[in-house]
């Protein structure tokens, strides 16, 4: 039985798809070029944007040749802990300007310094190298600011996330935990929510496939390696909590990598958010929802950062 979407989402996130589908969707998308098709992406991230907090000041920097917005609060900055944020777009949207909005919000709810990184896209360079230039970044990080970090990335930059997070749990000296929003993990794509929300709004199995036959093509090495849900190994991985939406394909992803990292005696969580749809952070100015959920993200942000653990 599919899934009636129309009695599971609610107005205000029907507004939010309706209004995201204005500026282009996956269909419209197949007769554009990768440069109208970021255009188009990048114009719908300014409608859903809101106006910078004031207590938020944010400033750009060349890291390692890698563009990087750095974010703090400039009353109660926390700068014992630091986030590293990865942004979404399924490897060949997004930048410092797409996700500005919610890393701005995440630094006046958390008051948690925020490093955003621009790493490069797809196709024109695979997401191995983004995720190499990620990792350039760490060690810079772990070289010259010397503070614990917490990694926070969504979809295609939960995927780098969890990623650098199982490259460097056996030097756990600065990574203090991960916290994931609907990430691509590398679940099976025949049974599932692969399947049960193959058509869910904004994001469908089809192009999730599409993508990764043409990101991913010829290179098994990649695939096998790279996809945390394919490593067999999940021992010493930190702290670790997921968000996952339940009207996405994604949405097994996170509640069966968290069960892989209890299964090894590590600290996770999955929260499934109800009535949500991938990329919904990008709703949490427009839905109750959203908003409820972000509320949750940034509580769990917090108690990474204290190393607190309530679950």
């Amino acid at each position: 039985m599919k899934p009636d979407y129309k009695k599971i989402l609610d107005p205000e996130i029907w507004r939010f798809i309706q209004n995201t589908e204005s500026f282009y969707s996956e269909t419209e998308e197949k007769n554009m070029s990768i440069t109208e098709v970021r255009s188009a992406y990048n114009e719908m991230c300014k409608f859903f944007s809101i106006a910078k907090p004031a207590e938020v000041k944010s400033e750009d920097k060349f890291i390692q040749s890698i563009p990087i917005r750095v974010y703090h609060k400039i009353s109660n900055i926390n700068k014992k802990v630091s986030i590293i944020y990865f942004h979404g777009g399924g490897f060949i949207l997004g930048g410092l300007e797409s996700h500005d909005s919610f890393c701005s919000e995440i630094c006046a709810a958390t008051s948690l310094e925020i490093f955003s990184v621009d790493y490069k896209l797809a196709p024109e360079h695979s997401p191995y190298i983004a995720l190499k230039e990620c990792m350039e970044f760490i060690k810079w990080h772990e070289s010259n600011i010397k503070t614990p970090y917490i990694l926070l990335g969504d979809s295609a930059g939960g995927w780098i996330a969890a990623n650098i997070t199982h490259q460097m749990r056996h030097s756990l000296n600065f990574l203090h935990g991960q916290l994931l929003i609907y990430p691509a993990l590398g679940g099976d794509m025949s049974k599932g929510s692969y399947i049960y929300h193959a058509n869910a709004p904004l994001l469908t199995t089809e192009w999730i496939t599409s993508n990764r036959r043409k990101f991913f093509k010829n290179n098994s090495l990649i695939e096998n390696e790279f996809f945390p849900l394919k490593n067999n190994d999940f021992k010493n991985i930190p702290p670790t909590v997921v968000f996952s939406a339940e009207c996405d394909p994604l949405s097994d992803d996170g509640k069966i990598y968290t069960q892989k990292l209890k299964l090894n005696n590590n600290n996770a969580k999955c929260f499934l958010e109800k009535g949500l749809v991938h990329s919904y952070i990008r709703a949490i100015n427009v839905s109750e929802k959203a908003n409820a959920s972000f509320q949750k993200i940034v509580k769990e942000l917090n108690h990474l950062a204290e190393g607190d653990w309530p679950h």
